[in-house]
């Protein structure tokens, strides 16, 4: 469809009364059944009389979006997790989804079955889903009432539900659970991932609509969005599709994506199938246009099937199959993609009879480099706010790239300062601003989630297709403040050759919880960026999971307290009991003084006792022992400590304790296997990448509210350089293989983990 037809609908999206305005108002029994049935009404014929277009359409859009709430409520409710399984209940939801798509399109589509003839309207749909038949302006509809935030919430919560549920399936041992119930629990929780992955793009390009039509942008924006909005809707209804193949069909878990072979230059893709006996199916998904838009998800088990189900999804339309077995396949004549279907299948019985290995030669653009390496530009967004071209200015920039594979072709260093090193891609307005402000722009959010530090944001973006970008003018002498204010609280080279001897007279020149002018330069901008990076730290990570699991939480790394904003925590704790226990001031801003001084020395030496002082931790209480002199006097109080560690485990707030943490190995301990570990593990997406193809990595430790926890020596060593820690064995076995590793380590309760830092 034209550029033309999305501008329509987006201008129709953008100018409609907030649907929510109606499904909660008093008269919304009344308002909501005044409205024509969408089945015989479109959005350009003419209103009863008394209304406008603008409001019969709101009304039709806010009655599709209160029947997905209500439905999604009913998915949500105690009686509906009891009656259901997991499978059930994500079938259900993909009929919800599906009844908001089909009643998106236009009159003369639905008109030909009932609404009550439940599968004529599902057989009509996937015919619609697999031609490619649908108009893009009806596709954003849809979209849009799938992705409405009264939808979303409820999506949100149905889906976490589901993923609690598989998770305790699968971790159930004290039942007999059978090979092909925990193969249907696998398959289920892979096509929750695929629905999650696909939404999750959903949800970020839909509230560009609105956006643009602020900045009054709507044409430019359709330009752009309209080949983004396609293929995400079609990714959507082809889920739709598999999810009921694959309710209809048995699994095929022997087949297998033997080799995956890309040649970029041309677009094309190699692929061998092997499969154990010669009438097991092959798991190839076809749509009506004889085009392969996805393989059986019992075939994702492995990684080159996983690898070319991440391929067929960056292809918008799906891929032709040019070749089987060294045979060519006559394309599609005169637009009859019934015919060529089946020719082609017919073609792939024929070679394939008897035989258990099949070679496919597959086409498409999207598989060519320039798809596959460089990111597009989607949306870039600099509304009014007074000032402009001054520090303070707020934009957003919107990219998406086809694959993973590709580069962003932007950068974040440890400051969070962003950096392009590919302005090309970016439209004229967007090039124009970065090139003004490039060294200035500092990363404030990705995809909704805060910017905290560099190794967060690659966690965010190296699995995503879609970013949305927050981005901040600062000024233009702020990066080499910020780094002597991040110099405070980040050790350094520089601050570890800093002459001990000067240590205590700047703890003792500044009183506690305040910042040093003189080290941001009076600026009032960085002085606020400092101190808000100072709290920021010291509180509990606002990305942490909810929920500890064993499987991989690769959306989220938590950021250990900086020491300043430790000894603000320690001065808060002390002056609490002092209070109570009646200790003179005095006393008090001596033992910060001296404690404040002992967490600076012990993040400097992270290999050697504390010069300046020792922190022992015991019983919750904070106790700051005199540092040794260099005559070599011993502390005169707490505990003798081997390489800087505590005489007790730190204790995570899940009762899982850190035991030991040398340079290379980690020793944890849970009370039992139903308790979770809380490690937050990544999983590389491509272990070839990493050193010794290493495919686990550990992220950080258990997150804690407890400031005692956060200020534990074995818990602040964990942060130091090198901070990559990637698992290379578990109790002396090798790490080599996830799946394999994931489950010994949930059936331990003492682990002894030794790593390859980086």
């Amino acid at each position: 469809m034209s550029g033309t037809t999305l501008t329509e609908a987006l201008n129709r999206l953008s100018n409609c009364k907030e649907p929510a305005d109606l499904i909660y108002s008093k008269d919304a029994a009344r308002i909501l059944g005044s409205a024509a049935p969408p089945q015989t009404v479109t959005p350009t014929i003419s209103p009863p009389h008394g209304h406008s277009p603008v409001d019969e359409y709101s009304v039709l859009l806010a009655r599709r979006i209160g029947t997905m709430v209500a439905r999604l409520n009913e998915l949500s409710s105690p009686t509906s997790q009891v009656v259901l399984t997991p499978r059930m209940a994500l079938c259900e939801l993909m009929d919800i989804v599906r009844q908001a798509l089909y009643t998106s399109l236009p009159a003369d589509m639905q008109k030909a079955t009932a609404p009550t003839d439940k599968a004529a309207v599902v057989k009509q749909f996937h015919s619609y889903a697999s031609s490619r038949q649908v108009p893009i302006g009806f596709a954003v509809e849809g979209l849009y009432v799938v992705s409405y935030v009264s939808v979303k919430l409820r999506v949100e919560l149905v889906t976490l539900q589901l993923q609690r549920r598989i998770q305790e399936e699968l971790s159930k041992k004290d039942t007999q659970t059978s090979e092909a119930s925990v193969a249907a629990l696998v398959v289920t929780q892979t096509l929750l991932e695929d629905f999650l992955a696909v939404y999750k793009n959903i949800m970020l390009t839909m509230p560009i609509i609105k956006a643009a039509a602020r900045e009054g942008s709507v044409s430019e924006a359709a330009q752009r969005l309209a080949p983004v909005y396609p293929q995400y809707y079609y990714q959507l209804c082809d889920w739709v599709l598999v999810l009921e193949s694959t309710m209809n069909s048995p699994p095929i878990s022997y087949t297998q994506v033997k080799r995956v072979c890309i040649d970029e230059q041309n677009g094309v893709v190699v692929v061998d199938l092997h499969r154990p006996t010669p009438v097991t199916p092959w798991g190839l998904l076809l749509n009506e246009q004889g085009l392969l838009v996805d393989i059986d998800v019992s075939l994702r088990v492995f990684e080159k099937a996983r690898t070319l189900h991440d391929l067929l999804q960056s292809t918008p339309q799906g891929a032709s199959i040019v070749q089987i077995q060294g045979q060519s396949v006559d394309g599609v004549a005169h637009g009859d993609y019934a015919a060529y279907t089946k020719r082609l299948l017919q073609t792939l019985q024929s070679m394939t009879v008897g035989n258990r290995s099949v070679q496919l030669v597959l086409k498409s653009s999207a598989f060519k480099a320039d798809a596959r390496s460089l990111p597009v530009e989607v949306a870039f967004f600099s509304p009014p706010q007074g000032g402009e071209g001054t520090s303070g200015q707020r934009v957003t920039l919107v990219l998406r790239r086809q694959s993973t594979a590709a580069e962003w072709g932007f950068t974040v260093d440890e400051q969070l300062y962003w950096h392009a090193s590919l302005t090309s891609i970016l439209s004229n307005s967007a090039g124009a601003f970065v090139r003004e402000y490039g060294k200035h722009l500092r990363l404030l959010a990705v995809n909704g989630v805060e910017a905290l530090h560099a190794t967060q944001v690659q966690l965010l973006i190296e699995a995503a297709e879609t970013v949305v970008l927050e981005l901040l003018v600062m000024p233009k002498d702020a990066q080499d403040r910020l780094a002597a204010a991040r110099s405070t609280t980040t050790p350094t080279p520089v601050a570890m050759a800093t002459p001990r001897s000067k240590a205590p007279s700047v703890a003792a020149a500044e009183p506690p919880n305040k910042i040093s002018g003189g080290r941001l330069g009076g600026g009032r901008v960085e002085a606020a960026m400092a101190k808000f990076l100072q709290q920021r730290s010291a509180a509990p990570s606002a990305v942490a999971p909810s929920i500890a699991m064993e499987t991989p939480l690769v959306g989220a790394s938590s950021v250990a307290p900086a020491p300043a904003a430790a000894a603000a925590i320690v001065s808060a704790e002390d002056a609490k009991k002092g209070k109570k226990h009646g200790v003179k001031p005095k006393a008090l801003k001596k033992a910060l003084a001296e404690s404040t001084v002992a967490q600076a020395a012990a993040t400097s030496h992270p290999a050697a006792v504390p010069s300046e002082g020792a922190i022992a931790q015991c019983g919750g209480v904070m106790e700051a022992g005199k540092a040794a002199s260099s005559e070599g006097e011993a502390p005169s109080a707490g505990p003798q400590q081997m390489e800087g560690e505590p005489g007790v485990p730190c204790t995570f707030d899940n009762q899982v304790k850190l035991i030991h943490l040398g340079e290379d190995e980690m020793i944890l301990e849970r009370p039992s296997v139903d308790t979770p570990w809380g490690l937050p593990i990544g999983r590389l997406t491509d272990p070839s990448e990493a050193p010794q193809q290493l495919p686990l990595r550990l992220m950080s430790l258990p997150s804690s509210r407890k400031a005692r926890v956060r200020q534990h020596p074995l818990f602040r060593s964990f942060k130091q350089q090198p901070s990559t820690w990637y698992i290379a064995q578990v109790n002396d076995r090798p790490a080599s293989d996830a799946e394999a590793t994931l489950k010994h380590i949930s059936q331990l309760t003492r682990m002894t983990l030794r790593f390859l830092r980086k």
